[in-house]
């Protein structure tokens, strides 16, 4: 951990270029999240980003802006030791900061390793550090999980064919991103993608819950904390084949909820739809609003194909806001619907009950 004295982002290395995002509908990455490579999060009138340096795993690079005559300047930089890919940025109300990063073992990983139910050091490891560079704790992630609950699944093959996300709120920290289950034997080894949550102390850095919603595939993630619990958001093709919700309290059981119920088979891996964001609104019925895309039409041929264009027709935007439902008159409660705004019409009825 360093406090560097550059303050040139030119000279953290190579960062992430937006040309390598040019992909389409076509393109068979495309249907998957993507593993972070630029984290901003707000921070009083600056901010704070976490970047990926693209030519060396070893490290990776926290910058800090504040308001400079009007713009914005670098008046911090710090290398943080990484373990391969940052995973998440987010900062506490003392302004420490808190990075997590994970290995980089997809070329690993088959269907002998890494050996069953036996969590290793250094799969996904959190720092947190203040302002001044000193680092305040580490935790090992994979490590603590199962030392806060013997049956906590191992971590195997950070962000498959997905993303990660680190939010912050009252003193405890969600990391939630995909990964590989142990090896299936009734087909071949192959190893499952799913989502795994963590939920840690901020203070202390052990591990608070190591299982929240079941997500599988789970190919996008999102999180944010409302206040009261953390929220996280999923793009689910399988189990279930919906955009799906979960809110968890720092005790006790969590909600979820499907938002979105995806055309076609469950687990095709073509799901014709991206995440954006999720974000808390200050509104009498709804609490949250979550942004997505997806494709217009109600077709669906099979082997990926819709309308026998492979899946390359036109994308809509859409929204989906709600949250707050016991509320108003019966009639009410049982008509109300989820709020959609798209391109086409997205015809699914909202749960009637709070998250």
């Amino acid at each position: 951990m360093k406090l560097l004295e550059t303050k040139r982002v030119s000279e953290l290395g190579t960062l992430f270029s937006n040309q390598e995002d040019s992909v389409g509908p076509r393109s068979w990455q495309a249907r998957y999240g993507k593993a972070p490579e630029i984290v901003p999060v707000a921070d009083g009138d600056g901010f704070a980003v976490l970047l990926q340096d693209q030519s060396s795993g070893a490290a990776a690079h926290v910058v800090h802006l504040a308001p400079s005559d009007g713009e914005y300047a670098v008046d911090a930089v710090y290398e943080v030791e990484s373990l391969g890919r940052i995973m998440g940025l987010a900062l506490d109300e003392k302004g420490n900061y808190f990075v997590a990063t994970g290995v980089d073992e997809d070329d690993e990983v088959d269907a002998t390793y890494p050996p069953n139910d036996i969590p290793r050091p250094d799969v996904v490891r959190l720092v947190k550090f203040d302002r001044s560079g000193c680092v305040l704790g580490e935790t090992d992630v994979d490590m603590a999980r199962r030392e806060a609950d013997p049956e906590a699944e191992i971590i195997v093959n950070p962000m498959v064919a997905g993303s990660s996300r680190l939010a912050y709120g009252a003193g405890h920290l969600l990391l939630v991103h995909s990964h590989n289950t142990e090896p299936d034997e009734n087909i071949g080894g192959t190893r499952h993608q799913k989502a795994i949550a963590t939920h840690i102390n901020a203070e202390t850095g052990a591990v608070t819950r190591a299982s929240t919603m079941w997500v599988s595939h789970s190919f996008d993630q999102r999180a944010l904390f409302d206040g009261t619990g953390f929220v996280e958001l999923h793009l689910g093709d399988a189990y279930p084949r919906t955009i799906t919700v979960g809110r968890y309290p720092a005790t006790g059981r969590g909600v979820t909820r499907d938002l979105f119920h995806i055309k076609g088979p469950e687990g095709d891996n073509n799901t014709f739809t991206r995440l954006g964001g999720i974000a808390q609104v200050g509104h009498p019925e709804f609490d949250y609003l979550v942004l997505f895309a997806t494709e217009r039409s109600r077709g669906f041929e099979g082997d990926g194909e819709i309308r026998g264009n492979a899946g390359s027709g036109p994308r809509a935007l859409a929204d989906r806001s709600g949250g707050k439902s016991a509320r108003g008159t019966a009639a009410h409660r049982s008509c109300r619907r989820w709020r959609d705004r798209a391109l086409g019409r997205v015809d699914h009825e909202r749960h009637d009950e709070p998250l």
